[in-house]
């Protein structure tokens, strides 16, 4: 009922617009007085003429009626073409009135659905239309690239592309891709290397590696790839190693994310000096063991008492070295509920994004 009261209103607003539009205004004094005044003074002009000898009184006499006749003439017309046009005015008034209304009515009546319930906006079908929009052009690409493998540049565009949607095994064809159509470079194998890393879910494998090795080679400073060389350490358990790469890689970076990320890296790699000497003079077996030891004495030092983000950086990264996968995703889970909306939240959601787990679902 609300509608139909709105709309009504709606509808009578306008004809009242259009009503204004239409009805003259009043004129300040009609045009049958300015006739009569020039008729007087045409008059009082044939007069004076008479009077004065310029024009004889017959002519006078003719000049006056001739005046007169065109006055009557003036105001007869006048007096029609007023009606006339009132005559339009109101019937363009009573078509505003009428017509306006019933067209309008009509219209809805056959075109409208009125009897449709109002649609919630979470229901409306356009608010995805950004990601089907997205998909459709990620579809579109792999169309293209599949008709022209040999297309560079379509590579370029979709390596990033691949990256950021977890699509780790097609950027890794991409990078391979590039390297075979535009040759090799330091930033193609760091690029490569990467791909193989996520795609492994954070172990840097032997193919990894040499690309890595690859990338150096062409270029010592290249920070990707330094930062990857270390991570290849530590998985080694060549922590020294691990911490020296690093440690060269945080001196030469700026201030900002990246080098935060790698001080976090080198706090957590653990013991040094006697202490790393004596577990890495073990036996493998026995190595393995002391280690797991300590991982889960930190873990349960961290349930129970708590920590600091870089000390859940340190056991998530060992519980991926170990590759105990299941612990690996309970300690990220008790990290992020720990550090949520604290500093720490970003380091730990970077670690996780490196070793290929899933962002954390938002509320």
């Amino acid at each position: 009922m609300l509608f139909w009261f709105l709309a009504a209103g709606m509808v009578a607003a306008v004809v009242l617009v259009l009503l204004m539009a239409i009805t003259p205004k009043p004129l300040a004094s009609g045009g049958g007085d300015f006739d009569v005044a020039f008729y007087k003074s045409r008059e009082a002009e044939i007069a004076r003429l008479e009077a004065e000898g310029l024009m004889a009184a017959d002519d006078a006499k003719a000049a006056l009626a001739e005046a007169a006749r065109r006055l009557i003439g003036v105001k007869r017309g006048g007096s029609a073409a007023i009606g006339n046009d009132a005559s339009r005015r109101r019937l363009a008034q009573a078509l505003t009135v009428l017509a306006i209304p019933a067209l309008t009515l009509s219209l809805y009546l056959t075109q409208g659905r009125p009897e449709l319930p109002g649609m919630p906006y979470a229901s409306r079908t356009d608010l995805n239309r950004s990601d089907e929009e997205l998909t459709r052009l990620i579809g579109r690409l792999d169309a293209h690239l599949a008709d022209s493998p040999d297309d560079a540049r379509g590579w370029e565009l979709a390596f990033p592309v691949y990256m950021r949607l977890g699509r780790f095994e097609n950027a890794v064809a991409a990078a391979e891709r590039l390297i075979a159509l535009k040759g090799d470079t330091p930033e193609r194998q760091a690029s490569l290397a990467e791909a193989l890393i996520f795609n492994a879910r954070g172990v840097v494998g032997d193919a990894a590696k040499a690309a890595i090795d690859k990338a150096l080679a062409g270029d010592p400073k290249l920070a990707r790839a330094r930062f990857y060389r270390g991570l290849a350490a530590e998985q080694s358990g060549d922590l020294d190693g691990a911490r020296a790469v690093w440690q060269a890689l945080h001196d030469d970076l700026p201030d900002g994310n990246e080098k935060t990320a790698i001080r976090s890296n080198l706090a957590r790699l653990g013991p040094t000096g006697a202490a790393a000497d004596a577990i890495r003079s073990l036996p493998e077996a026995e190595r393995r063991t002391a280690i797991r030891g300590m991982v889960d004495a930190l873990a349960i030092r961290l349930k129970q008492d708590g920590g600091s983000a870089e000390d859940w950086q340190k056991l998530i990264r060992a519980l991926a070295v170990l590759g105990e996968r299941d612990k690996l995703i309970a300690a990220v889970a008790e990290a992020r509920a720990a550090f949520r909306g604290k500093d720490g939240a970003v380091a730990i959601e970077a670690l996780a994004g490196e070793l290929g787990l899933p962002a954390e679902a938002k509320p």
